[in-house]
């Protein structure tokens, strides 16, 4: 899995999960739905993932843990219904663009970078450079002065 309940717990107030897992009416989160919710959110992104590189991807990147709550997100708020004009629409955005940019790691015109323990935290080196080229400039601000 991509993410743990406590990732969720740190994006929902314990009011809303309790509003959202809270099947039998006994006033307390259920933790097991929570899980069940992100199992199901870790298989749709694997579902993708699984079109370009081997699984299960260790050590795990960040933007997969952040796509796999955001789909989370969705399933727990889709079991109760999303009103998209409130301000729970947001969670419906965070799904599509989750899906979309699993969708571009799929085709290959996107690609995950594994975290590294040497980088310290930097952006990996990458051997790929780009470089632009642009006609000379036609107006100097020195032929420009004095209009």
């Amino acid at each position: 899995m991509y993410a743990v309940a406590s990732d969720v717990e740190s994006k929902l107030s314990p009011d809303i999960l309790m509003r959202l897992t809270d099947d039998d009416g006994t006033g307390e989160i259920n933790w097991d739905i929570v899980t069940k919710m992100i199992q199901e959110a870790s298989a749709e992104v694997d579902a993708f993932l699984a079109m370009r590189y081997t699984l299960p991807l260790s050590p795990v990147p960040p933007i997969l843990s952040k796509l796999t709550l955001d789909i989370t997100l969705y399933n727990l708020f889709s079991r109760r219904g999303i009103d998209e004009s409130s301000a729970d629409g947001v969670i419906v955005t965070r799904y599509n663009n989750a899906v979309r940019m699993l969708e571009k790691i799929a085709a290959g015109s996107m690609e995950i970078i594994p975290p590294t323990s040497d980088t310290g935290g930097e952006a990996p080196s990458s051997s790929h450079s780009m470089s632009y080229q642009t006609a000379p400039r036609i107006f100097s601000r020195e032929q420009m002065k004095g209009y």
